[in-house]
């Protein structure tokens, strides 16, 4: 992880005369002091990227308050810490990109989008979003494959799901996916097995 950079008065000034500069609000001493006081524990780097993105992205054109920065730069370590996480995910692995074939039929070639799920999020918006029905597509056209990890939905642990011949993703994508555990007890809340004694 970085280390922490300061946020410097030169340093908070040359950002604020930015804002200042776009917003047509002129910042006397007093208001400048009174901001730096809000920021300056702040990471300069973080605080940087919250002007950035207001200047950038602000509709109403007034000059934005200390709460409303704050806000942003609250939006943006929440962005960073989701970023960090990986989710298990079957179509990415936990990468949050896959590859789908594009293209037209007779010049079929792969291409890397995001994906469908959580981990998708490290990557800009601006790269495609794949859809599940290109994934499954693509995924459908591979050799097969021995086994599938997959995440149980009632109690998160990863388990293996066998291959014993060529099948359709899709299928087990789409199946029930509990652990041997939780399709035991499933089945025992249900009256399909005994109780265990």
């Amino acid at each position: 992880m970085r280390e922490k950079e300061t946020l410097t008065p030169t340093k908070f000034e040359r950002l604020m005369k930015q804002l200042s500069a776009v917003f047509r609000k002129k910042l006397d001493d007093e208001v400048m002091g009174t901001y730096y006081s809000a920021f300056r524990e702040e990471d300069a780097r973080i605080f940087s990227k919250a002007v950035a993105n207001i200047i950038n992205h602000r509709e109403d054109g007034s000059f934005p308050t200390i709460a409303e920065i704050h806000k942003e730069i609250r939006e943006i370590k929440e962005n960073l810490t989701q970023r960090k996480k990986v989710y298990p995910c079957f179509y990415c692995g936990g990468t949050g990109v896959v590859i789908v074939k594009a293209g037209p039929p007779n010049e079929k070639y792969e291409v890397a989008l995001r994906c469908v799920c959580k981990n998708a999020r490290r990557f800009s918006p601006s790269i495609r979003q794949a859809t599940k029905e290109e994934i499954l597509k693509h995924l459908n056209s591979l050799p097969v494959i021995e086994k599938v990890v997959m995440e149980c939905r009632n109690c998160g642990k990863m388990y293996e799901v066998k291959i014993h011949s060529k099948f359709d993703v899709s299928k087990i994508a789409s199946r029930m996916s509990l652990c041997w555990e939780c399709y035991v007890e499933e089945g025992v809340k249900r009256g399909i097995f005994a109780e265990r004694g």
